[in-house]
């Protein structure tokens, strides 16, 4: 181990115009190990103050050039954790009393009658000081303490919030699944009598009805888009913060919601053409319509005729009743309304607090509001309920968006046509019917020969593995 480091001796300095009192107080000071500096008047003392920082002053207030006080007043800003004594002979009640209201910490009155005195003023001050810069430095770390817990427990409550987030989105996702299989089974019926229908044409020698084709066509169409959207939604657990279009998504948001709503509910939409572009991640856009959404189906189950009415709509002027935070921007406003009993109207300033709801204790957690309007903050936006005068509820969400255009979905998905000369094109499918894919390609571009041979006509191979299509 190392030896412990000595203490530094303290610095006491001395501002005194009569050179045998600075001695004799130097004297009995170095009895005690301190550090002595001189200084004949005011201005020596503050020179030699600025100059070597001493731990504590004796000044004596009658001084040519600068006196006491002065050099108090102007010490006061510059030291107020260093002692200061005030040792006069000659100096009255008054300036004692404005001594020590410029900062001196004690007062002495000459002549000292002991030594003592004044080493028990000096040890007094020193403990003073000591016991000040003690809590400072106390009070600091504790301060940096405070800052680093807080900062600990800012970094928790975000990730808490993204956990809740996550399972909200699996809470989703869960009732897509049911939704779908409802849908899906629409899709597939109307496939099956379709092909029906083509097969006893062809049995019957008669062409096909074309429009039993377009059926199939576009249920499989409807098929794929459904598929597509709950894919993007459900195949994203981490954000992914973009540039995108408000209208695309919600048009996409729509889609899944058309398809996994029972029937029973209609579900109306209105979704203006220009709503320009957010900076986020676009499932966050989805997950609020989405839960927005089965909470208003939730508050449905009991209405006749239940409906729901999704909208967004942009506005390019400053709303009055709506506030958002970037003016410069357009706002987008999407509610989400319907016609059961509605909310009561001192319920609405709670909805999203943390743990309330108004479903049964074994339906519902009270963090879906609570989460959705955290997602809505992520977009710089907020979240809003009223009562229907008709009854029901309305959540809108007030978005700043800007006016940009990002191309619509159906122009970026755009094919182009694109023929074939003569290559080969090789398909592995697990599923036998698989390969059939090639009888849709151009013939100039579908090979065709015996498996395993590369014939002058082409090669069509088919192999088991890896499902390809």
């Amino acid at each position: 181990m190392s030896a412990a480091q000595p203490k530094r001796a303290k610095t006491v300095l001395v501002v005194d115009d009569d050179p045998f009192i600075r001695a004799t107080t130097g004297a009995s000071l170095r009895s005690r190990s301190f550090k002595i500096l001189e200084a004949g008047n005011g201005q020596e003392g503050l020179d030699m103050f600025q100059a070597h920082g001493p731990d504590l002053l004796i000044v004596d207030l009658k001084m040519p050039v600068m006196n006491g006080l002065e050099l108090l007043a102007r010490l006061s800003g510059e030291t107020p954790r260093t002692p200061v004594l005030v040792v006069s002979g000659e100096g009255g009640l008054d300036e004692a009393v404005e001594a020590l209201r410029l900062g001196a910490w004690d007062y002495l009155v000459k002549p000292i009658v002991s030594p003592t005195v004044l080493l028990h003023a000096v040890d007094k001050a020193l403990e003073r000081a000591a016991l000040i810069r003690e809590n400072e430095d106390y009070r600091l770390n504790l301060e940096r303490q405070v800052q680093q817990r807080t900062l600990e427990l800012q970094k928790a409550n975000r990730e808490l919030e993204q956990q809740f987030i996550k399972q909200q989105k699996l809470g989703i996702i869960g009732t897509l699944a049911g939704g779908m299989a409802h849908d899906f089974n629409n899709i597939l019926s109307s496939i099956v009598f379709s092909t029906e229908l083509i097969r006893g044409s062809v049995g019957a020698c008669e062409t096909p009805d074309p429009e039993d084709l377009e059926r199939i066509l576009r249920v499989c169409q409807r098929g794929t888009s459904l598929i597509r959207s709950v894919l993007h939604f459900t195949g994203k657990m981490h954000e992914e913060f973009t540039h995108f279009s408000v209208r695309d998504t919600i048009l996409e948001t729509l889609d899944i919601i058309r398809g996994t709503t029972n029937s029973r509910i209609e579900v109306k939409t209105r979704v203006d053409h220009h709503l320009g572009t957010l900076f986020g991640d676009p499932v966050h856009m989805q997950q609020i319509l989405m839960n927005l959404t089965n909470n208003a189906i939730h508050a449905l189950a009991d209405t006749e005729e239940p409906c729901i009415e999704i909208s967004a709509v942009g506005y390019d002027e400053p709303q009055t009743d709506i506030m958002i935070t970037d003016p410069e921007s357009m706002l987008v406003v999407i509610s989400v309304s319907d016609n059961g009993p509605g909310v009561p109207e001192e319920d609405l300033p709670k909805l999203c607090e943390p743990f309330f709801t108004t479903k049964p204790r074994d339906e519902g957690t009270g963090l879906g509001l609570f989460v959705t309007q955290k997602i809505v903050k992520t977009l710089r936006g907020k979240l809003l309920f009223s009562r229907n005068q008709s009854g029901g509820t309305t959540a809108r969400v007030c978005l700043p968006a800007n006016r940009g255009r990002i191309p619509d979905c159906v122009e970026c998905l755009t094919i182009p046509d694109i023929r074939g000369n003569a290559e080969r094109i090789l398909v592995i499918e697990s599923h036998p019917r698989g390969t059939r894919l090639h009888q849709l390609l151009p013939d100039q571009t579908r090979l065709s020969g015996p498996p395993g041979r590369n014939s002058g006509a082409g090669l069509r191979h088919r192999a088991g593995g890896a499902p390809g299509f």
